[in-house]
């Protein structure tokens, strides 16, 4: 099965895809106030956030997500 996720950057929610259809939307903890997104990657059936801190020019951190929207851990970049 594979798996697509979007970062909103206006309502700051992560949307993850399934090639079934299904959805689901990952509010607030991707991201602090104080970190920016840089990209979305899918690695199997995970989606990883890029983040950084706000003002800085490439990512630091790589957030890991489930297809179902489960936090997974992160990990430095």
């Amino acid at each position: 099965m594979n798996v697509y996720g979007s970062w909103d950057e206006v309502d700051r929610v992560l949307t993850i895809t399934k090639s079934n259809g299904s959805r689901c939307r990952v509010r607030g903890s991707a991201v602090s106030s104080t970190h920016e997104v840089f990209g979305v990657e899918t690695v199997g059936k995970e989606v990883h956030v890029l983040t950084g801190p706000r003002g800085n020019r490439k990512p630091s951190r790589r957030v890991k997500y489930s297809d179902s929207g489960f936090y997974r851990g992160s990990s430095s970049l």
